[in-house]
This record gives C-alpha cells, structure tokens and sequence, in this order.
C-alpha cells in the first residue's frame, strides 16, 4: 500500500529477496526494501532507511520499543529491541504524552 509515496529503483533478486532502494516523492530520504519467506505461512518485508533528508521531529526512541500485541515470537525483532506494554503505556508513547 506504501508503494504510491515512493519511486522504486535498483531492482536485482538475490535469493529470495528483493533488492530495492524506495526514495520518497515528498521529502527524498531512501530506504532499503527486502523480504523473505519464513516458512508458507509468514513472509517477512522490511523498509530500512539509508538516507533521511528530513529534520526528525518528536520525542528520542525509546529503547526497547514499546509495544501492544503486535510483533511478537521467532526471532525477529530480538527481545532486546521490544517490550511488551499494556495499551495505555503504548499509547502514552506513541502519542509523546
């Protein structure tokens, strides 16, 4: 669904991922694109970002993240970047309250 915001370059397959570099049409930060198949069941696709060319607005990450439900099992992300939250903790960050 992100794909409208962004022009598409470099496209090279390697292995089962996709290779792109994602630039913004509005602010022209890029991104590097990839995905890769878990198992039948789950696909895993990634936006990473190479090159911001906008000023960062808003409170510093916390780290771990803070997070309600959501990603969660396997390996990815490690516990190290994630903490499960309840939904007020959550939205308590995610609004910079």
């Amino acid at each position: 669904m992100a794909k409208d915001y962004f022009d598409i370059t470099q496209s090279s397959l390697k292995g089962e991922a996709t290779n792109e570099k994602w630039i913004c049409k509005e602010w022209g930060s890029t991104y590097a694109y990839g995905w890769s198949d878990f198992s039948i069941y789950v696909e895993r696709q990634k936006l990473k970002l190479a090159g911001l060319k906008t000023a960062l607005i808003g409170l510093p990450t916390i780290k771990p993240i803070p997070l309600y439900l959501g990603l969660a099992g396997h390996s990815y992300p490690s516990r190290g970047e994630i903490i499960s939250v309840s939904f007020d903790e959550f939205k308590k960050y995610i609004t910079e309250q």
